[in-house]
This record gives C-alpha cells, sequence and structure tokens, in this order.
C-alpha cells in the first residue's frame, strides 16, 4: 500500500465510494514497481494462461519441450478457469467445455489425445481473446456502479494480470496516479479505459551513442536499425530540438534509430533498446573501435503530431527487500563470506552465484540478464538428478518457509504507511515480536483487525483474505501448499523460458517481468542458505537445502492436524523452530 492513499484523502479527492476507492488503492498496490512482483505469481487470468497452454501444447508435439511444462501449464491452466467469476457471468458454457476438456492432463507422449485437445481449445481460445478483456471492463463497471468493493477489488488484480505483461508498469501506475488525481470522475474513468485498450502504435525510438558512426555506417544496411544525424533528427520533428536542449545527456552527433510497434512509449523504448544492444554486440565484437549506446532514448508516436518523450532505458530488476526476518542481511552476509573458519569450498561457491548475479546487473541484453540470473540458481541449488527438479522442490521450499511471516511483515509495514496504527492490538516490540503478536490477534480478536483497518478499503478487505488464510491450522495449511504449488508453476515457466533463449534464441516478450521473478527468487534463496549457514554452523548448502525442505514438509503436515495452531509452527516451522 501507498502513502496518501487513506480513505479520508481520496475523499477529499472527490472519491467518495467505497469500490472506487478500492479500486484506486489496490490499482496502485499491484501495479507500483516495488510491490509487483509480490503479486505476479497470483496474476494471470483464463485469457492469458490459454494462450500459454496452446503454444506448450503445440511444443510437446513438436518433441521441443517435455512433459514437465505440459503438466505445468495444463494443472494452472485448470486451476485458474475453475476459479474464473467473470466467465461465470458471460460465458459459464464456455467454462464447462474449458474444465471438461482439462479434465486429465494426457501424457506428452499421448499425440493423438493432443491433437484432439489443441483441436477443440482453438475456437474456445478464440472467444476468450476477443471477449475477455471487455467482459472484463463490463464486469468493473457494474460492480463499481453496484458499490461492490470485493469485487472490485478482485477484478482489479484480473485486469492487473491482463496489462502488466504487455504494458510497462511505469505507464500502468502513471494512469492509475491520474486517475486518483481526477477524482474518478465518469470523464476520468472513460479516459482511463481508454487507454488500456489494446492497440499498438507505431512509435520511432532515437538512441544517443559514444563512438566513431564509421563502424556503424559500414554495416548500416545489414542491420535491423538506421544512422541518422543529428540534425536529420530534428527536421523530423521540430520539438526534439527543445527536449535536447534542455537535456545535454541526449546530445549525440549520431543516433542510433529503429521504429517499432507498442502500446505505450516505455514499452516502445525497452523493445528498442534490446534491437539496439543486439546489434550493437555483434558489432563490438569484431571491431576494435566499440559502440556504447546510452541509457537515455527519445520515443516520438507516429500516430501523433510533435508527440515525443525522453525515456530512460531499462536498468538491473529493482532490488527487494531480504525475505530474512528483520533486520538487513547484507552484514549477515558479508560476516559469512569472511569468515576464515566456513567450508572454502562453500565460499567459492557462494561467489560464484555472486559473480552471476552482478553479471546479471551489468548485462545490457534482457535476454543475457535472464540467463545469467538462472545459472546464478542453478549453481546454488543443483545437486544430484535433473536440475528443474531440484529447483522446484528447493526453491519453492525455501520460499514458502517465510511465506507467512511475509505477509504479516509486510501488512504491519502497509499499516504504517497507511498511518493505521495497529499498536492497541498488537504493541511494541521488534519486527519478529510484532508479528508474532498480529498472527495471535488474527487468531483470536479477527473481527479488532478488520475493524481496526477500516480507515482503508483495501486493507482492510487485506485484512480479511489474512483472516481467512491464517485462522486455523488447516487454513494455513492450504495456503502454503497452494503458494508452494503457484511457484513451482511459475519455476517451471521460467525453466522454459531459459531453454528457449539457449536452445532456439529466442526471448519472450514478457522477458522484463519474469527476470524480475527470477531476481526475487535468486535473493531469497541466497539469503535464506547463508542464514542458515551461519546461525546453524550446518557444513554444506546440501544439508542447508534439505533442512529446508523437510522443514516445509513438516510445516503444512502439523497444520493439517491443528484448528487452533502455536504460532511458531507456521512463522518458523518445526524444524527451525526447535534449532
Amino acid at each position: 500500500m501507498l502513502p496518501g492513499d487513506n480513505n479520508d484523502k481520496l475523499k477529499r479527492s472527490g472519491i467518495n465510494t467505497q469500490a472506487k476507492r478500492v479500486f484506486v488503492q489496490r490499482w496502485l498496490e499491484l501495479i507500483y514497481f516495488q510491490t509487483i512482483d509480490s503479486h505476479s505469481v497470483k496474476l494471470l487470468n483464463s485469457n492469458g494462461v490459454l494462450l500459454e497452454l496452446t503454444n506448450v501444447i503445440e511444443s510437446t508435439l513438436k518433441n521441443e519441450i517435455g512433459s514437465i511444462h505440459l503438466t505445468a501449464v495444463w494443472e494452472e491452466a485448470r486451476e485458474i478457469i475453475a476459479s474464473d467469476k467473470i466467465l461465470d457471468k458471460y460465458e459459464l458454457s464456455l467454462k464447462s467445455s474449458l474444465l471438461k476438456l482439462l479434465g486429465k492432463c494426457p501424457g506428452a507422449q499421448k499425440t493423438d489425445e493432443l491433437e484432439h485437445v489443441l483441436h477443440k481449445l482453438a475456437p474456445l481460445k478464440k472467444i476468450l481473446e476477443t471477449g475477455y478483456f471487455a467482459w472484463l471492463l463490463n464486469s468493473l463497471d457494474s460492480a463499481l456502479a453496484k458499490n461492490d468493493s470485493d469485487m472490485v477489488y478482485y477484478l482489479t488484480g484480473i485486469l492487473a494480470s491482463e496489462l502488466s505483461y504487455r504494458r510497462n508498469p511505469e505507464s500502468l501506475f502513471l494512469m492509475g496516479v491520474r486517475l486518483k488525481k481526477d477524482g474518478f470522475t465518469d470523464s476520468a474513468w472513460n479516459s482511463f479505459k481508454c487507454q488500456i485498450q489494446p492497440g499498438s502504435q507505431v512509435m520511432g525510438v532515437f538512441c544517443p551513442f559514444s563512438g566513431q558512426p564509421k563502424t556503424l555506417k559500414q554495416f548500416e544496411n545489414k542491420l535491423s536499425i538506421a544512422l541518422i544525424p543529428k540534425n536529420e533528427v530534428i527536421n523530423r520533428n521540430p520539438c526534439i530540438e527543445d527536449l535536447l536542449n534542455d537535456n545535454p545527456v541526449l546530445m549525440s552527433s549520431y543516433y542510433l534509430f529503429v521504429a517499432t510497434e507498442a502500446e505505450d512509449y516505455q514499452t516502445a523504448a525497452f523493445q528498442a533498446y534490446d534491437v539496439f544492444n543486439e546489434a550493437i554486440d555483434v558489432i563490438n565484437l569484431f571491431q576494435r573501435d566499440k559502440i556504447h549506446i546510452k541509457n537515455h532514448l527519445i520515443v516520438e508516436n507516429h500516430s501523433v503530431p510533435n508527440a515525443i518523450k525522453q525515456i530512460t532505458g531499462p536498468s538491473g530488476p529493482q532490488r527487494i527487500q531480504s525475505s530474512l526476518g528483520g533486520g538487513n542481511s547484507l552484514p549477515i552476509i558479508i560476516q559469512y563470506l569472511n569468515n576464515t573458519n566456513a567450508d572454502e569450498r562453500i565460499i567459492t561457491r557462494l561467489k560464484s552465484v555472486i559473480q552471476y548475479i552482478r553479471l546479471s546487473d551489468t548485462a545490457h541484453s534482457q535476454a543475457t540478464r535472464f540467463i545469467n540470473l538462472w545459472v546464478a540458481l542453478e549453481s546454488l541449488v543443483r545437486q544430484q538428478g535433473n536440475i528443474i527438479d531440484n529447483i522446484k522442490q528447493y526453491v519453492s521450499a525455501i520460499l514458502c518457509n517465510r511465506y507467512s511471516y511475509l505477509l504479516l511483515r509486510n501488512f504491519l509495514e502497509d499499516s504504517n504507511r497507511c498511518r493505521i496504527s495497529l499498536e492497541p492490538l498488537i504493541g511494541n516490540g521488534t519486527k519478529s515480536q510484532l508479528v508474532y503478536n498480529l498472527l495471535t490477534v488474527i487468531q483470536n480478536s479477527p473481527s479488532q483487525l478488520i475493524t481496526a483497518c477500516s480507515e482503508h478499503d483495501a486493507l482492510a478487505i487485506r485484512a480479511q483474505e489474512l483472516v481467512s488464510d491464517l485462522v486455523t491450522g488447516t487454513n494455513a495449511a492450504r495456503l502454503i501448499a497452494s503458494h508452494s504449488k503457484r511457484l513451482q508453476w511459475n519455476l517451471v515457466r521460467l525453466y522454459r523460458i531459459r531453454n528457449s533463449i539457449i536452445h532456439a534464441g529466442e526471448t519472450p516478450n514478457f522477458i522484463v517481468p519474469c527476470t524480475r521473478h527470477l531476481n526475487n527468487y535468486i535473493f531469497a534463496t541466497l539469503t535464506n542458505i547463508i542464514y542458515r549457514l551461519s546461525k546453524h554452523k550446518i557444513n554444506s548448502i546440501a544439508g542447508v537445502l534439505g533442512m529446508h525442505y523437510s522443514n516445509h514438509l513438516l510445516t503444512i503436515e502439523e497444520l493439517r492436524r491443528q484448528t487452533h495452531y502455536d504460532p511458531k509452527i507456521l512463522l518458523d516451522g518445526p524444524l527451525f523452530g526447535r534449532m
């Protein structure tokens, strides 16, 4: 949650209905760059997952991928479609047909069955592709008109999933800010809906660079980019000269240029930046005089006269907060890496992982960033057996072992940002103690927590979700098991992207959010492994991974047997809680 989005402040902006406030609060939370990855593993909808399933079936029939990919996407598609409330309202018969068709996943070797499913899916997928977005917006209009805040909360998540894989989060965030500033009037809402309609525009992207233009001129006709002198760039659009005068960093005697199709300026800049880097990488490989492109781009919209924007090119993925409970993980990492008593082989392995992460940070290409992060993850968790099985098993266990803690801690931090005081309920203390106290309130006085959050509508709904998920051991076990399943599906998706880049040289158009997911996973895994190595004096990474996996399974097993459970079982787990 973001500061300044409390009910009172939104009311002063003219946003007087609860449903509208929930949309603004929820939208800005989901799209904000520091929180988008916390939700992204949940943010798939029927439309997107059905397209992915079709692609996976086709690749399976061509023997390009193994059965692990088919099974993962098949199960994910069935779960998402089964819970889709939009289909319940607009295409219940379509939903029934899809669920019947996706009853049981056939093996990858059963090509006849897969071809039958693919044939049956085609017309159903077409209906979704053409109608789903309109149904979604109609559902939102209806829920807003009825002031149905719970439905708006749900639908806002679906809308974020529909847009975040094809639009840049920054532009989506700014649209939400503008909607809030304009008081969510009918005209402001109609303008918002108009801006998010699907439909690409032709954008021209100029990139300044340092180096000898003659190096590029030799190959200009053979590249997918053009080389344009500054005076010609200015002649194309008179507004560019003012932009250059106001921003010296954009100055260059020549500019690289490419035309691309995108739905917003930021997405066009990101797409063009990868095109520029791919071309320059090839030239620099064989030339002594290196070309260095700058991280500042000029984007012009060919559909709008004199419409230009300066865009900063993509930088390294935003660092997430450590998944460790309380305190900065950096001192622990530095202390362990410089521990003369630690096993030298472990230190060497950990330093190698960190080097690959740094290579990812400094890479220009999105594909290179992704691959370096994947290599780091493989290097960290590889044991005997299949690498993707190792990653699914151990990474999901590590992330699940702190999942409930992070949900509660993030809720407390959001409450503080929104100036919702929970001190009368949970008192004072360290972060860990406050998380423990919050969980106790959820178990014993859930209605008091929801009432305390009543000054922030979306936060109150979050409180209701926490109560529903954690009030009993059975519910908590179900939450962790469900999160583990979603994580494993997403890890298989990332593995499929890795294979596509390495074996086919193909980079998917949604590589940026997937790189952020991977960045999240590697940092959580690395910090947790080093924390356990340091705290428990374990002499192998394999030992830490095994402990995490056992703790994960024992946590679910013990919670399932208890209605009123010990908070330490959920927050630490049976194994780590005793150590």
